[in-house]
């Protein structure tokens, strides 16, 4: 299979535009199969269709961890959904994802404010406009 991950991308973001997909949508699922393209070249591979394995997707994707939880999943799910058009459009036989689950990523804590920073935010929202 020597056909290229990028040429084969720009093909697929061609069809998430036929299907009406939100232009985020397409820009973001592109972004997905690129930086995996990307990742290869790192890797010194071919950025071809052989090397889109599931040992080479879960590195990938292990790289990702200490992003942020959404930031992940979307990338998951953009390469995900570029498998499945693949399998669709007969390019590859098997969806090398079947069966992957988003890596996790640890959530964002939250920022909790202090009893004097909460004291004083009430201060000022008890004073009136303009002081």
């Amino acid at each position: 299979m020597d056909d290229q991950i990028a040429d084969l991308s720009a093909s697929f973001a061609r069809s998430l535009c036929a299907e009406m997909r939100a232009a985020r949508t397409v820009k973001l699922h592109g972004m997905s199969t690129r930086m995996f393209a990307d990742w290869l070249v790192t890797q010194g591979q071919p950025t071809t269709l052989d090397q889109l394995t599931r040992d080479n997707i879960r590195e990938f994707a292990h790289l990702a961890v200490d992003r942020e939880a959404s930031t992940v999943r979307i990338r998951f799910k953009g390469l995900h959904r570029f498998c499945g058009w693949l399998v669709a459009e007969g390019e590859i036989d098997v969806h090398p994802m079947a069966g992957m689950v988003p890596p996790e990523s640890a959530p964002k804590p939250v920022p909790v404010l202090q009893d004097d920073e909460l004291a004083a935010l009430l201060v000022d929202l008890a004073l009136p406009a303009g002081r």
